[in-house]
């Protein structure tokens, strides 16, 4: 079983290496049906976004982590996304109140987000810096520390 757990693991990473390095912008709609856009909403800042879904618990843990910083990063130009790949639009508002998200989430119902990303496994948690450039794809769970320097190093570049 071990053996098992670190070929997945060890996949995980591969997957982390063959991450995109440029940026596509998207366009979902939120829980109020309001479309949102990318690039209206990161011009100037660095972007952090999550592509899960309410069923898998480690996306609720990297959410829980999210909702802690994102007041503070919100202030330092930072903004956050939730893309979901669900569209229970009451079942996603219960959860973002459940968890202290004050930040919105996006309904990738078709997927679309995370087919251009090759998402096969959730969560997935994406930084993009100022200019448009990916600085971090990180499959699974964080820590918020983790994100923190994630967030620090994308607000440091040019």
């Amino acid at each position: 079983m071990r053996y098992f757990v670190f070929i997945s693991l060890l996949s995980i990473r591969m997957v982390f290496a063959q991450a995109p390095n440029s940026f596509t912008d998207f366009a979902f709609r939120d829980l109020n049906q309001e479309v949102v856009e990318s690039d209206e909403i990161r011009k100037g800042k660095v972007l952090l976004f999550k592509i899960g879904q309410l069923s898998c618990p480690v996306c609720t843990l990297v959410l829980e982590q999210l909702g802690k910083l994102d007041q503070e990063y919100a202030a330092r130009g930072v903004v956050f996304l939730d893309i979901s790949l669900d569209d229970d639009v009451e079942a996603l508002r219960a959860h973002a109140k459940a968890h202290d998200v004050d930040f919105s989430t996006l309904m990738d119902e078709r997927g679309d987000l995370a087919s251009w990303f090759g998402v096969s496994t959730i969560p997935v948690t994406v930084v993009v810096d100022r200019k448009g450039v990916i600085t971090d794809y990180v499959v699974g769970d964080l820590s918020e520390v983790q994100i923190r320097k994630m967030l620090d190093t994308a607000l440091a570049m040019p």
